[in-house]
């Protein structure tokens, strides 16, 4: 009997591999929805696929979906409304630096120390400052500026779209 419930118990665990499969396949087709999507409407509305807003919304969209590990779905949901918004701010900063890269540099590195520093306040905090931080870099990197805001928050709030179900 003892043998049998060992074996039953067996079956029934979790199998990490294909836990992570599984959020790496959610992931993935977070990201090519969000490309889907992105590039559609960009071609719809200004005639051209606007690759900068697009690719920033792929890169953004796979790094959210990896980041968020909370446990509970409802836990997911909050930080990732909480991520839009620091995501959502991040891009105006990196917007309104655009010419500035030595101080937008020193917001990236300020971003950079907080995405630790907030850690001891738990697991939240954390990933929406990781969020904020990569959000300023990929940003910035991507060149945004404030004539491009717009692109870029649709960019994130598809993010948040994507990934609502992960």
């Amino acid at each position: 009997m003892r043998r049998l419930r060992a074996v039953a118990a067996w079956f029934d665990a979790a199998d990490p591999a294909a836990v992570r499969r599984r959020q790496g396949t959610r992931a993935t087709l977070a990201a090519l929805c969000t490309w889907l999507s992105m590039r559609g409407l960009a071609t719809l509305i200004s005639g051209h696929a606007r690759p900068a807003p697009v690719l920033y919304g792929v890169v953004a969209c796979f790094v959210g979906a990896l980041v968020i590990a909370d446990p509970k779905r409802s836990d997911r949901l909050a930080t990732m409304a909480l991520g839009a918004a620091a995501n959502i701010a991040a891009i105006a900063v990196a917007a309104a630096l655009h010419g500035q890269p030595r101080v937008r540099y020193l917001v990236l590195l300020a971003l950079m120390y907080a995405s630790f520093a907030v850690r001891r306040y738990g697991l939240r905090a954390g990933e929406v400052a990781l969020i904020a931080t990569m959000a300023m870099y990929f940003a910035g990197s991507s060149g945004v500026r404030i004539d491009e805001l717009g692109w870029f928050v649709g960019a994130a709030h598809r993010i948040r779209r994507a990934t609502s179900d992960a």
